[in-house]
């Protein structure tokens, strides 16, 4: 009686391991929100950035360009291989969108000097991609589109570790990955995107003014903003302006002296943005920063990983 339980029962367990695992079934045939649209528009405009980005490096530069910077032929494939996975991941947000969303647009980067400055400029826009999908994924309402973009933040935090690697930085970066809202991410890419066609559908977030962020030391930063005094109200916080470090899982907020120049607070390190905001806002969740508060910015801000946390 035993033994033919116990063959049963194995019999039962080689047909559920023999069946197909589907973890989140496709729905890319179902219409999807209006918000989930956006979103996802969005991140194809990042997949579309970073496609040009890549074949932009992958033309420009000669085997002995990169060989004479210190960069080998194995690393120039995983260049190849990362313009691959874009061409992959706007395909598969297309599919979702069911062939509405964006189309390539005509893009401005850098006069880079040399790979070395590209690498540095592509560290910083992957860092973006990753924050942008990080931000807006817990969002989404469709669940194939959940899936996906998942998918897709994994792969781009990956592509951050390539060029952080290159840059001699530690390429795990921090204990957790940063998110930015649609806004902040898009702020972030929008200087680079010249010109788009016009059927592509509009993007709806908004794009905040310009914030530059130099590295004085590891503990100091300096801003540089054009501010629109007209804008201030009677809500902010008198003349005062903050500056929101966004972290990890962090907001920290700490004021800007009249020289522009501001402390890392404790805890800040590796991919970090800094945002320059006329209020510190905080909800039931913690701080906060919001769109009709923000003076300028983000801006990203590359903080050593071994500083003191």
């Amino acid at each position: 009686m035993l033994a033919s339980f116990l063959v049963a029962s194995i019999a039962c367990l080689g047909m559920v391991l023999a069946a197909p695992t589907q973890l989140v079934r496709r729905e890319d045939d179902v219409p999807i929100k209006q918000e989930d649209f956006d979103r996802l528009n969005l991140g194809l405009n990042f997949e579309l950035l970073e496609l040009d980005l890549f074949n932009l490096g992958l033309d420009r530069f000669s085997k002995e360009d990169w060989e004479s910077a210190g960069y080998p032929a194995s690393f120039v494939d995983l260049v190849r291989f990362m313009r691959d996975q874009e061409v992959a991941h706007a395909s598969a947000i297309q599919q979702i969108l069911q062939g509405k969303g964006a189309k390539p647009c005509e893009y401005q980067f850098p006069d880079f000097a040399g790979p070395k400055e590209y690498i540095e400029f592509s560290s910083i826009v992957t860092s973006v991609g990753e924050a942008g999908y990080l931000g807006f994924t817990n969002q989404l309402y469709n669940r194939s589109s959940i899936l996906t973009s998942t998918q897709i933040f994994t792969t781009e935090a990956r592509q951050n570790a390539v060029f952080r690697q290159a840059r001699g930085l530690n390429p795990l970066n921090a204990n957790f990955d940063t998110p930015l809202t649609e806004s902040q991410s898009y702020t972030l890419n929008a200087p680079y995107i010249k010109s788009c066609p016009p059927e592509n559908p509009p993007i709806p977030f908004k794009v905040l003014p310009t914030l530059k962020a130099k590295i004085v030391d590891e503990d100091t930063v300096q801003l540089e903003w054009k501010e629109d005094k007209e804008k201030r109200t009677d809500e902010s916080d008198g003349n005062k302006l903050y500056a929101a470090w966004i972290n990890q899982l962090d907001l920290q907020f700490v004021e800007v002296t009249e020289d522009g120049k501001i402390p890392v607070p404790k805890g800040v390190f590796g991919n970090s943005f800094v945002v320059l905001t006329k209020r510190q806002r905080v909800n039931r969740q913690g701080p906060l920063v919001a769109d009709e508060d923000v003076v300028a910015g983000p801006a990203a801000v590359v903080l050593p990983s071994t500083r003191e946390n």
